[in-house]
Parts: C-alpha cells; sequence; structure tokens
C-alpha cells in the first residue's frame, strides 16, 4: 500500500533533516580504464564528422562505454555483449582510414575485459545491496540514466539482487521513485548521467544515499536547498524541540 500525501512528506521532512550523500569512487581498474580511454579517443577523432557513418560509429562506440561503465552483471554475460559491439565497431572503423589504427587497440581491450570477467561496480552495488540487506533496511536501486535503463537491465539481474535485498525496488522513473519512500537509495554511476539526480538530492525520499562510481564518471553540482523555515525556526530547531512532524 502507497504512503498517502501526508505521510510522504512527514517522511520527507524527517529525511531532509539528516540526509546524507555517500560517494563511492571505485579504485583504478586497469582493464576497464583502458577501454574507456580507448573509446574517448574514438569519439575525438570522430567529433568533427558529420557523415551518417560517423554519426552511426558514434552510436556503438557510446553502447560499447555504456556497457562497460554502467553495467551490473559480469562482463562476459551475454547480455552486455560487449565483444559483439566491440566487433561492430571494428568493422565499421575499418572504413575510416585515420581509425584503421586504433581497430587493433579497441578490439584487444575488450577481449581483455570480456575474459576477466570480474565487475568491480557489480560487487560494490552488491556489497551496498548486502549490508542494507543486514540491517533490514528498505533500498531503492536507481536504473534510469538520463537516455535509458541501465545496460542489461534484465529479468535475471533483478533476481540476483532481490535474492540478496528481498527489501529491493528498482527505480525507473521519477513517478516511482516519487510515490514511496526508503531506508537507503544507492546511485550506480556518476549523478551527471542519472536521469533522477535532482529528486534523489532533493526529493529526500530517504535518509541517505550512495553513489557508487569508477573516478571517470563524471559527477552533477549539487545545488544546495534551503530547508523550510517555520515561525522562524529551522529545521534542526524544530527537531531539537520535538516538534519535527
Amino acid at each position: 500500500m502507497n504512503p498517502s500525501p501526508f505521510e510522504l512528506a512527514t517522511s520527507a521532512f524527517q529525511h531532509a533533516c539528516q540526509f546524507r550523500l555517500r560517494t563511492n569512487r571505485l579504485p583504478p581498474y586497469p582493464l576497464v580504464d583502458d577501454l574507456v580511454s580507448e573509446t574517448s579517443r574514438w569519439f575525438t577523432t570522430l567529433r568533427d564528422d558529420e557523415s551518417h557513418h560517423a554519426r552511426d560509429l558514434r552510436i556503438q562506440v557510446w553502447r560499447l562505454r555504456c556497457a562497460v561503465l554502467y553495467g551490473l552483471v559480469q562482463f562476459d554475460d551475454s547480455a552486455l555483449n560487449i565483444r559483439e559491439i566491440a566487433r561492430t565497431i571494428v568493422i565499421k572503423g575499418r572504413y575510416f582510414p585515420v581509425l584503421r589504427a586504433r581497430c587493433e587497440r579497441l578490439s584487444e581491450r575488450a577481449d581483455a575485459l570480456v575474459s576477466s570477467r570480474d565487475n568491480p561496480k557489480r560487487d560494490a552495488v552488491r556489497a551496498e545491496l548486502a549490508r542494507d540487506a543486514t540491517d533490514g533496511t528498505s533500498v531503492g536501486l536507481i536504473v534510469a540514466l538520463a537516455r535509458n535503463h541501465l545496460p542489461a537491465y534484465t529479468s535475471n539481474l533483478m533476481e540476483d539482487f532481490q535474492t540478496l535485498q528481498p527489501r529491493i525496488q528498482f527505480i525507473a522513473s521519477r513517478r516511482h521513485l516519487l510515490a514511496s519512500t526508503f531506508g537507503h537509495i544507492v546511485v550506480p554511476f556518476g549523478t551527471r548521467q542519472c536521469a533522477l539526480t535532482h529528486e534523489v538530492l532533493h526529493g529526500y525520499r530517504a535518509p541517505s544515499a550512495t553513489v557508487v562510481a569508477y573516478r571517470g564518471e563524471a559527477m552533477a553540482p549539487q545545488r544546495k536547498v534551503r530547508l523550510p523555515r517555520h515561525y522562524g525556526l529551522t529545521c534542526p530547531d524544530l527537531k531539537h524541540r520535538g516538534l519535527c512532524l
């Protein structure tokens, strides 16, 4: 049963009094860093080419980059399809003389990443969920990227996380986020790419949120929002006097 508007407002005000944002910057992982750096070089090479073929190639390179940075399954999972995307990029890239020398490098880096299987971001998100499950905390996992959902956002991924954390909710829209409250929110990518950054940081649907991101992922600037005053008292004053809803 969804909470009433009054219950949502009460919870949001309480969460605002104690809201904490934690950023879990993952340590360097050379296999990811090397492939992401290589995609950046492809973007730089293609940025001034407005031909149809160049635009199509940029889309494929972006798909590969998203699969690597935002996927929460093992890198060899067929749902991510990293090898096939890299193979498509290499085939298309050979038609561009300036990219022929880069094709082999990108293919080698993609193969090395898939062969490693390990996904440090997946492990970090699972650790967050396991900790909240131990504490009995309900968790909202943001799966809404700025332009799409998480790569490999499949029923298998959902079942895996639900087994680890039975009280998890997968948040794919603003409506879903604002319709409920949570004990904790996990954002598994940089807030610049999150479709719900403002709602997570200022909607106060949870008392805390954690961003799990590689060091190269962009973070949106945090705009400070002042809490409303009530008869000249700030939120900490109200809480201290036992007047906080």
